[in-house]
């Protein structure tokens, strides 16, 4: 069984990586796996949690910030526990990885620290900012997928990696949202308290 998901995974690694590439994909995905692209959306973020919480954006700026700190953390201690090569780190001809960063990353492969942080944002996001209209949800939905799918794309991860940080960033994502709302509960009763 655990022969076969990893022969499915090299499979639709090869076919992402190598036999689905074009010229487009190989000067855009390497770019938006980078955090400095995204830097006016993260600059966006802000401003909107404070124009939407006013005084009380400061709990989401720093349950946000958290987050971020945690996710990173979770990923880099799976990676230490699974050991897992990246494909641009194994060398026997089978998974002949198309590496089209200026280097191969040296930690480990499971899981992609790049999904489990934007997939834990983009459900943090979604289920504390609550936008209106629902296809803002999905763009979020979508910003963490292509930056997973850019992984396999660039050569530095199999496609589970990237399902393996895709579900732990949710559980995350949802986790921490779920610690905001009752931190917001809490400070909005002291509030009333006070008055």
């Amino acid at each position: 069984m655990f022969t076969r998901l990893i022969s499915f995974d090299t499979y639709f690694f090869r076919k992402i990586n190598q036999e689905w590439s074009n010229s487009f994909f190989d000067s855009v995905l390497p770019a938006l796996r980078e955090a400095k692209f995204w830097i006016p959306l993260y600059v966006f973020l802000l401003f909107y949690s404070i124009y939407k919480f006013r005084k009380m954006a400061i709990f989401w700026i720093i349950a946000a910030a958290v987050l971020a700190g945690v996710s990173d953390q979770t990923g880099m201690i799976l990676k230490n526990i699974f050991k897992r090569l990246r494909p641009c780190q194994i060398h026997d001809g089978i998974v002949n990885a198309r590496l089209l960063l200026a280097d191969c990353p040296s930690s480990y492969s499971f899981v992609s620290n790049h999904a489990i942080n934007h997939f834990s944002f983009a459900l943090f996001i979604i289920l504390t900012l609550q936008f209106k209209k629902q296809y803002i949800n999905a763009v979020f939905i979508f910003w963490a997928f292509i930056i997973g799918y850019s992984q396999i794309y660039v050569g530095v991860h199999f496609p589970l990696d990237v399902l393996g940080g895709a579900v732990a960033g949710i559980i995350l994502g949802y986790f921490f949202a779920f610690l905001y709302r009752k931190l917001i509960t809490f400070a909005n009763s002291k509030r009333v308290k006070n008055m």
